[in-house]
């Protein structure tokens, strides 16, 4: 029994392996995402920054996406 189900799990690795790239999907070097946060100072004198997700394609963006998180900062706030 316990022979079995070893050989069982073996195979399912095996499986699994010869498979991979169907599970985790295809990554190519070239294409990149990561998150920019961008501020302006308002009219009061505040820091108002928005946080935005940024995909590019070598050295080329293809989209950019607020992600839906701000902060606003006083007029003295310095970005380290």
């Amino acid at each position: 029994m316990i022979a079995t189900i070893a050989i069982l799990v073996v195979i399912a690795g095996i499986f699994l392996l010869i498979n991979q790239q169907d599970i985790i999907g295809k990554i190519t070097d070239d294409n990149y995402t990561h998150t920019k946060a961008i501020c302006n100072e308002t009219e009061r004198g505040e820091v108002y920054c928005e946080d935005y997700e940024i995909t590019c394609e070598g050295n080329k963006t293809i989209s950019t996406i607020a992600t839906g998180f701000a902060v606003f900062h006083e007029e003295d706030w310095e970005d380290l």
